[in-house]
């Protein structure tokens, strides 16, 4: 029996992975940057068209030594 007021959620959780990133970015940074910013906001307007949310997790920084990646992907703060 649950007890009164508490209602069960179902979570979803998804994680992408990228074929081929390395190579993406060696090719094209801001391109690879640009494209994966585009494919994050159509998942983000799919999930809240099912009355989903997108809950943002902590990132891992990660500097490559490139300025693309710090300007584009390392949210300011």
């Amino acid at each position: 029996m649950e007890p009164k007021g508490f209602r069960r959620k179902l979570t979803a959780i998804l994680s992408a992975d990228v074929a081929g990133y390395s190579r993406l970015m060696q090719d094209d940074e801001t391109a690879t940057v640009k494209t994966l910013e585009a494919y994050k906001q159509i998942i983000s307007d799919l999930v809240k068209q099912h009355l989903g949310r997108v809950v943002e997790a902590p990132r891992i920084t990660y500097s490559p030594g490139s300025p693309v990646w710090s300007t584009k992907m390392v949210p300011a703060h």
